[in-house]
C-alpha cells in the first residue's frame, strides 16, 4: 500500500518537478546507483566468502549458521544488482548456473523476509 501512495504521490508530481534533471544528472545518478549496487554486492560476497572460509576450517553449527546467513545477504544485492546487467552473453552462459538449483528464489524472498 505504501509503495502505490509513493507511486501516486510521484504520477500527481506536476511536469516542472522533473524537467530541472538534465539527461546528463540522470544518467550520472543511475551510474552513482549501479556502482553503490555492485559494491554492496561485493562487500558482501566478501563476507561470505570469508564466512565459507571459517566453516570449511572449523565446521561448527554456529559457522555453519553464520555462512547461511552471509549467503542470505549477499543475495540480497546481487539481486539487486541484476537489473544493470543486459545484453552481456558471458554473463548470460553461467548465470543460470547462479540462480539455479539449490534456489528457490520465491522461498528465498520468504525466509528472508520472516
Amino acid at each position: 500500500m505504501k509503495a502505490f501512495i509513493a507511486a501516486l504521490a510521484l504520477v500527481a508530481q506536476p511536469a516542472s518537478a522533473f524537467a530541472a534533471a538534465s539527461e546528463g544528472d540522470v544518467l550520472s545518478h543511475y551510474a552513482d546507483l549501479a556502482h553503490a549496487k555492485y559494491e554492496d554486492s561485493l562487500i558482501t560476497a566478501r563476507t561470505l566468502q570469508s564466512a565459507v572460509n571459517q566453516f570449511i576450517a572449523e565446521p561448527t553449527e554456529a559457522n555453519l549458521a553464520n555462512a547461511q546467513d552471509s549467503w542470505l545477504a549477499s543475495r540480497v544485492p546481487y539481486q539487486q544488482s541484476e537489473v544493470y546487467r543486459f545484453g552481456n552473453a558471458i554473463v548470460d552462459d553461467w548465470e543460470g548456473k547462479v540462480n539455479a538449483w539449490p534456489l528457490d528464489e520465491g522461498l528465498l524472498a520468504y525466509v528472508a523476509a520472516s
